[in-house]
């Protein structure tokens, strides 16, 4: 009975193999979220960071800027006021780090205007007017960044949404406005990327899976928004009513939503063949030995 119970333990080594216990260390945390502001003089700022590394972090910031008028101009016996520019910025996130995974949701947005560009005729000529407007300057950005570490290969499985869009007022350049939403996952020794995707007005869902190697990695999701805005001092336009306001402003937004990165051992795990045929081997050779004492 003991040769049998032997025997059946060298085969359960030689068939099982090593037991994998996939172990995800994080070794830095840069998760962020900011927004900036900026009209004419006026420039605000606002920012956030996971109070402690690696905890539950949920955080939302905004900013806002507004640039006085300039005295009021004169037109014959009428009086017009020039608004100011003014932008406007915010980012979000909620995200949080378990044992063997990573999950958050975060957005960006910033937008500006010129101002109320209240048109005024030049004197003597009833078919042009004059235009201001001063500059402004905004952006929000969410960033979810985890450096960590695995002992083992393992298996992961990415899943999320990417969204990233413009509105333009009239006048607008869309050179004047960026907005991005990016995921990627690449070893931060040899540089090799697992996964990487960005967009521009545009969105996109993952959802991949893959085997990484043993080492150190990077994961990073990032939603990123800018306007901008340069001073217009003085235009020609098109002849209109006096009282119009002729909008030049800018608008757009980022986002990432319920981003999950998940791994997991894989399915084979690297095997030590030398050490459990050893093993193997030496239960075999006690259970001979049992066999011929017995014989004896």
């Amino acid at each position: 009975m003991i040769r049998c119970f032997l025997l059946g333990s060298a085969a359960s080594l030689l068939i099982a193999g090593p037991v994998s216990a996939l172990t995800m260390t994080p070794n830095a945390d840069a998760r962020s979220v900011q927004a900036h502001a900026i009209a004419g003089a006026d420039d605000d700022f606002d920012a956030d960071s996971p109070n402690a590394p690696l905890a539950i972090f949920g955080s939302s910031v905004n900013a806002e800027a507004m640039e006085f008028g300039p005295p009021p101009l004169t037109a014959g016996d009428a009086e017009y006021e020039l608004f100011g520019a003014s932008s406007y910025a915010s980012a979000f996130q909620d995200s949080s780090v378990g044992p063997l995974s990573i999950s958050g949701s975060g957005s960006a947005e910033a937008s500006g205007d010129h101002g109320g560009m209240t048109q005024i005729p030049y004197p003597g000529d009833s078919d042009s007017f004059n235009s201001h407007g001063g500059h402004f300057q905004a952006y929000g950005k969410s960033v979810l960044e985890i450096v960590f570490s695995i002992d083992e290969a393992a298996a992961f499985d990415l899943s999320g949404f990417l969204g990233a869009g413009t509105e333009l007022a009239v006048g607008a350049d869309s050179n004047d406005v960026i907005n991005r939403a990016s995921i990627s996952l690449f070893n931060t020794a040899t540089l090799e990327s697992a996964f990487k995707a960005e967009i521009s007005d545009d969105f996109l869902e993952v959802d991949e899976m893959g085997v990484i190697v043993a080492g150190e990695y990077r994961f990073k999701v990032e939603a990123y928004a800018e306007v901008f805005g340069g001073a217009l001092i003085e235009a020609t336009q098109l002849l209109g009513d006096a009282d119009d306001q002729v909008p030049f402003g800018y608008q757009t937004s980022a986002g990432f939503k319920g981003v999950l990165l998940e791994l997991s051992a894989t399915d084979q795990p690297i095997p030590e063949p030398v050490t459990t045929t050893l093993a193997g081997l030496g239960l075999g050779a006690l259970a001979l030995q049992t066999t011929r004492r017995r014989r004896a």
